[in-house]
């Protein structure tokens, strides 16, 4: 995916939910570019992708983003306190 593409990704997330706060497939999705790319607060990944889980358990795909979002987090604070 090339920056163009991610920068329009996340644009067309934050609308989304700008518009519905229940799109949970644009949660998800925005947490996992958030985490990814380091694109955004990893605070509100965590937000973000927690609602997901909440709101549906059942999704796998959503559990495994707020997983690597986690992952991530703890990665970067590492990185940041060395």
């Amino acid at each position: 995916m090339n920056r163009q593409n991610i920068d329009a990704a996340i644009d067309n997330y934050q609308k989304a939910l700008a518009k519905d706060e229940n799109a949970v497939f644009a949660a998800n999705n925005l947490a996992w570019l958030y985490a990814e790319y380091g694109k955004g607060n990893m605070d509100e990944a965590v937000r973000l992708a927690q609602g997901a889980v909440q709101a549906n358990p059942g999704v796998p795909s959503f559990s495994d983003t707020l997983g690597w979002v986690y992952y991530k987090k703890v990665c970067t604070a590492r990185l940041l306190n060395n």
